[in-house]
């Protein structure tokens, strides 16, 4: 339990000097200690021997022990045992430098104390102590889950400077609560609605992103996205001067840039200069909301993106909105339609909160709901809508990949040399790379049809878009899609070009073609194309894409087990090798980069191609097995230890982490089942006789888990 707590820990706050206040064990000390951190104990209770860890753990008197830390972590009994929690954490802000967190991870039902205080009243105090909620600690998960009273497994606070709070009093914040309010310093339903807002943005922003929170308010929320995404540049506009002041002070921390200015206005920045504009609660206050979208429209760059929030029609039986700040009242069609004019809407999510101006009684909700509206939908009281601009046609000049330095291009390397080997560069983050292109398949798909048509036959760009619709019609199962392509990639295979970045989409095309031709029964033409992927050398473009080299001669090699050629297998099998051998000692510049400057993603892919020759390798260990024992070999054989299988056990490492977070209310059901005379039952089992409650906490943790692992392991290329 120490271990996946101190991970959390870490995930939360991040590794620094951290004191475990009230331990009761050495436990979470060691765990921080053996992952680089500099951790001591506090022991407040007896029944502990002192000193330990070389008097790391000790009384809280103790000497030779810092007296600030970046980051204090409080056992839950210190908190439920406090007769006033506002004043005991007004204690523990002399200790944090920056961090608090209080651990209410061993709570159970059949542990819980007497009194357990509410998750708003601990936030309520924590507020009243000093501190804000932190920007880094609202995953979109975590909203659903506040509909529980019960405190959380881990609260985390950020301490706010005593010259800051004294400028900026609470007093200052209830004034101007009906424009303006910090939602990190306020515990309610509505704060918690706002937050997640920006939780569901910063998933949204892609690496090296430079991101624009239009109308930022108080810029809690801008600091959110700094803290939650890997955006390099966060600037926040509002037209409140006092408003951009309080943000600078409270939140200069996160390196956002805030400034005053209109919304409407927004001349500071060039044309195509902004990756992702965050815009919530806005277009409804604005008279000419056309003009505001026309700006946003002019600022990003063509594989930019938008997000969005409007009140879903917050009327009276008059059919206006009586907040005298709104101008307008939307319902989905016409947020929609407004941003089509402009965009390309390609997500839509409807929220509510307790309290809200319609659903009064609704819980904290956040569900994506598909782009075409249902005839009849359940009411909403927000919706959040999520729009991409559209990179067909657009000039290719200017073009620099966000996410690699811009030195990295005009190298030797052509790895991620887009601008000058794409006619238009722009497709690439929107319409290709996986985890960053359009989300939704049905817009992707239109997109892209379109996208082809003005596409050069002997581009790049054909060749990548070719390659997303056929990994999208072996998805599907899709026959007519199927024979269209496979005409379409028999003809760019043809094709000679000196360009690296077509001769990589030939590669992957040849392997696509072979599922595809396999997916549809055709099992010699999938040979046929294999042996086009092994004919084609991956270093004239990378030694990475040598994935399809492997993995082309891993499947021809089975192909030939089964069919009975068992020297052929062999034979495969040894080309694999090496091939991959010939991969991993191949120049690697235009693999993972420069030393001064590694391409991260670059070690992956070839840690990937060393798995995948491994499978080879074992193949060829265990191929006289084949006869007597497929299954054994098969077995053994079918294992990837930096690819599926490492997706597969983080996975099972956060079923592990949501289960331990579950385990009290489990313990209580696994007594109820033997009270009933079942048999013991695992988690995935035990969901069936859960309450509703708890089903809908566990699966939406172990949802959000396998989304958050899967677009990790998708984001490299096809």
């Amino acid at each position: 339990m120490s271990q996946i707590l101190a991970d959390k820990l870490l995930a939360l706050a991040g590794p620094g000097r951290i004191l475990h206040y009230g331990c009761s064990d050495a436990a979470l000390v060691r765990a921080l200690l053996a992952r680089g951190c500099d951790a001591y104990g506090r022991i407040v209770a007896d029944g502990m021997p002192t000193p330990m860890l070389d008097g790391r753990i000790s009384w809280p008197e103790a000497p030779n022990v810092p007296a600030t830390f970046d980051t204090v972590v409080v056992d839950q009994s210190i908190i439920v045992g406090a007769a006033d929690i506002r004043l005991q954490l007004q204690s523990l802000r002399k200790h944090a430098a920056r961090t608090l967190v209080l651990d209410f991870s061993g709570v159970s039902p059949l542990t819980k104390p007497a009194h357990l205080p509410t998750n708003s009243q601990i936030e309520d105090a924590a507020v009243a102590a000093g501190f804000r909620r932190h920007p880094a600690t609202f995953p979109v998960g975590r909203y659903a889950r506040l509909n529980d009273p019960a405190p959380e497994a881990l609260l985390c606070f950020e301490k706010i400077p005593d010259e800051i709070l004294a400028r900026w009093p609470m007093e200052f914040l209830l004034a101007n609560r009906d424009l303006h309010m910090d939602m990190s310093r306020e515990a309610s339903p509505r704060a918690d609605a706002h937050m997640v807002r920006y939780a569901l943005a910063a998933e949204w922003i892609r690496p090296g992103d430079t991101v624009l929170d239009c109308a930022c308010g108080l810029g809690y929320g801008a600091a959110l996205l700094a803290a939650a995404s890997r955006g390099r540049r966060i600037i926040g506009i509002d037209l409140d001067v006092e408003s951009i002041a309080y943000a600078r002070d409270n939140f200069g921390g996160y390196s956002v840039e805030y400034r005053a200015g209109s919304a409407l206005d927004l001349g500071f920045l060039p044309n195509r200069s902004v990756d992702m504009v965050v815009t919530f609660e806005t277009i409804e206050h604005l008279q000419d909301y056309d003009r505001f979208l026309d700006e946003i429209a002019r600022i990003l760059k063509p594989d930019g993106r938008v997000i969005g929030s409007v009140p879903h029609l917050w009327v009276d039986e008059t059919g206006r909105d009586p907040n005298p700040h709104h101008f307008h009242a939307f319902d989905y069609a016409q947020i929609r339609d407004a941003l089509s004019r402009h965009f390309i809407v390609e997500a839509r999510y409807a929220q509510t909160a307790p309290g809200g101006v319609k659903l009064l009684d609704a819980p904290r909700r956040l569900e994506q709901r598909p782009l075409q509206a249902a005839p009849v939908e359940e009411d909403t009281e927000w919706w959040i809508l999520v729009a991409a601009a559209d990179p067909s046609g657009a000039a290719a000049g200017g073009y620099q990949q966000p996410e690699f330095d811009p030195c990295v291009e005009g190298t030797h390397s052509h790895l991620t040399g887009f601008a000058s080997h794409y006619d238009n560069p722009w497709i690439y983050r929107q319409l290709i790379q996986n985890g960053q292109r359009i989300r939704d398949t049905a817009t992707l798909a239109e997109t892209i049809a379109t996208a082809v048509k003005g596409a050069r036959r002997n581009s790049a760009d054909l060749g990548a878009m070719l390659t997303v619709l056929s990994y999208q019609a072996l998805q599907d199962h899709d026959d007519r899609q199927r024979a269209h392509l496979l005409a379409e990639i028999e003809a760019y295979l043809e094709l000679d070009s000196d360009n690296p970045h077509v001769y990589r989409w030939r590669i992957s095309l040849a392997y696509v073609a072979a599922l595809l031709a396999l997916d549809g029964g055709q099992r010699e033409q999938g040979k046929a194309f294999l042996k086009k992927v092994l004919s084609l050398d991956p270093l004239r473009f990378s030694p990475l894409i040598s994935t399809k080299t492997v993995g082309g001669y891993f499947l021809l090699g089975t192909m030939a087990l089964v069919d009975g050629d068992t020297e052929d297998a062999r034979a495969a099998f040894a080309e694999g090798v090496a091939a991959a051998r010939r991969a991993l000692h191949a120049p690697d510049e235009n693999a993972i980069g420069r030393p001064d400057h590694p391409l991260a993603f670059g070690f992956f892919e070839l840690a990937e191609i060393a798995d995948m020759a491994g499978q080879c390798a074992m193949a060829l260990n265990e191929i006289d097995a084949f006869g007597h024992a497929p299954g054994r070999f098969w077995r053994s054989v079918d294992v990837k230890r930096f690819g599926l299988l490492t997706w597969i056990r983080n996975i099972e490492a956060e079923y592990r982490s949501i289960e331990a977070e579950y385990a009290g209310e489990l313990a209580q059901l696994h007594a109820e089942c033997t009270l009933r005379k079942l048999l013991p039952l695992r988690l995935k089992e035990l969901v069936l006789v859960l309450t509703p409650s708890l089903t809908r906490r566990i699966w939406a943790s172990l949802t959000a888990a396998t989304v958050r692992l899967g677009l990790r392991r998708c984001a490299g290329r096809q």
